[in-house]
């Protein structure tokens, strides 16, 4: 009995170890949070093998909780998918098949472009495996890139320019599932995949085999009462006393640890053991986050901390309500060099600045002014003149002749300067219209993040304007990417090819 204990206690330190240090490969991800160390007993699918007739496998990509996950080749499509295999339907419990499943109709329902996309669920009838394909991604973990960043001798944590591109994202899934009555119950940062994506980096939360749906059937149930589901350093606390009544909130709590962690280089409760880990998420403050990150928005500080309130009423309500308090968070929070140098140049002005003194009024031209003076100078010469008594000579005196009166000098003002013209308005650029039409239509056309709307979709192309890249989508098919430029014809046809065949469905493992 003793040694049991033991034992059990040194299984679970391992998991809280586990979860704080666990990478993912650097080059490929998968729905699945990758272990290096193979289950026991476990044999790896030769290469080669067919699935269905239609997924051969190329390698093995690691081994989870649920299954081992590998690179596989749609043999007619030629493209490359991630498939997770539980194992042969005969030796595996109902449970995992239960989760299996779970995890393809959940990720699929979703439908959001920053969760994992599931497009095949089935059952090889030659050798009796359940499977599930997703979409192959190329990148790395918000773990690996923790732990990378910190190699490379800086600061453990993440740039603030980082988080704030990568979290909304993150956030966004987890609003997009809640939306839909679907509580994720395991985010951690080996669970946000950081996917490589023409040329962008493109956040997908992986791994919804152990989600709660808000309606369950009985069939699809994964705990039982008292259960523990999800990761301790991330766990709220209410989640760790029943796992199977946890809402929204729960997620929140998580997406507050790992905020935290992104922010300062710390879980807020590293703990070495299940117990202490458990209980400091239950009855300890978390550490200010502003004494790790004085540098911090107040605001950015106040909503992480209202994210690891102990009461989940005191908790943001949901995914979609923490995304709008982020970007609230952020709103007056500038770069920091450019904030430094307004402020600079603020301080300079201030001290240099005089007070505004009253408007000289203009000189005159030297020029104008001896003309002036030469003018006084002739009048006050003609009054002392006709001002002085005549001289007496024999003969009599004759009158002094009366001397021209001058003529009054006008001094002209100079001409005022002429305001330079305006400059003429350059010339609107001109706008033309390209329709984009699909086959078959009805299609999601995107630029970017944005949705622009469905086909037959109109889009204003600008001429001289940098070619405007879109793509147009269709679940079950092919993205299709398309580039509209000054050369684009009116009409843009996109036919969309088939990505993967359909083999059992959801609801036939359902009842397994």
């Amino acid at each position: 009995m003793g040694s049991g204990s033991a034992d059990s206690r040194e299984r679970d330190d391992d998991v809280v170890r586990t979860s704080a240090t666990r990478r993912s490969q650097d080059h490929l991800g998968t729905a699945d949070t990758v272990d290096s160390t193979p289950r026991s007993g476990g044999r790896s699918l030769p290469t080669g093998t067919l699935l269905e007739g239609a997924y051969r496998i190329e390698e093995l990509i690691g081994r989870g909780g649920m299954g081992a996950v590998y690179r596989a080749e749609h043999i007619t499509l030629g493209r490359q998918f991630a498939v997770k295999v539980v194992g042969a339907e005969a030796l595996i419990n109902k449970e995992s098949v239960t989760r299996l499943v779970q995890e393809a109709r959940t990720a699929s329902s979703i439908e959001h472009e920053n969760i994992i996309d599931v497009t095949h669920l089935g059952t090889d009838p030659d050798t009796g495996l359940v499977f599930v394909v997703m979409e192959l991604l190329r990148g790395e973990d918000l773990r690996a890139r923790l732990v990378r960043h910190g190699e490379r001798g800086g600061h453990a944590w993440l740039d603030d320019d980082d988080v704030r591109r990568l979290a909304p994202q993150f956030l966004s899934a987890l609003a997009a599932a809640h939306s839909a009555g679907i509580i994720h119950r395991d985010l951690k940062p080996e669970n946000v995949f950081l996917a490589k994506k023409r040329h962008r980096e493109l956040v997908k939360v992986l791994d919804f085999g152990m989600s709660k749906i808000a309606v369950e059937d009985e069939s699809m149930r994964l705990t039982k009462t008292g259960q523990i589901i999800g990761t301790p350093l991330y766990m709220a606390p209410e989640q760790s006393r029943d796992g199977a009544l946890v809402d929204a909130r729960a997620d929140v709590y998580s997406l507050g640890v790992m905020l935290y962690e992104l922010l300062s280089g710390e879980v807020p409760f590293p703990a070495e053991t299940v117990y202490s880990c458990i209980m400091a998420h239950a009855t300890v403050p978390p550490p200010p986050l502003g004494e790790r990150r004085p540098d911090l928005p107040e605001p950015v500080v106040d909503l992480v901390h209202r994210c690891l309130e102990k009461d989940p009423a005191r908790r943001y309500e949901d995914g979609a309500e923490l995304l709008a308090a982020w970007e609230a968070a952020w709103s007056d929070a500038a770069p920091l060099a450019s904030s430094h140098e307004t402020d600079q140049f603020a301080a300079i002005t201030d001290r240099t600045s005089t007070p505004a003194a009253e408007p000289a009024r203009p000189s005159r031209p030297w020029w104008a002014i001896a003309l002036v003076a030469v003018a006084l100078l002739a009048v006050g010469g003609w009054l002392y003149a006709s001002t002085r008594e005549p001289a007496v000579v024999t003969p009599p005196p004759v009158a002094a002749p009366e001397a021209p009166t001058p003529e009054p000098v006008v001094v002209a003002e100079p001409p005022a300067p002429e305001p330079p013209p305006e400059p003429e308005p350059p010339p609107a650029p001109t706008v033309r219209t390209v329709t984009i039409t699909s086959t078959p239509s009805g299609a999601t056309v995107r630029e970017g993040d944005q949705v622009l709307g469905t086909t037959p979709r109109p889009i204003e192309v600008t001429e001289g304007a940098p070619p405007r890249a879109l793509v147009v989508q269709l679940r079950g098919r092919r993205d299709a990417p398309v580039e509209l430029d000054d050369d684009s014809p009116d009409t843009v046809e996109v036919t969309l090819r088939p990505v993967a065949t359909r083999g059992a469905s959801a609801d036939d493992l359902a009842g397994w």
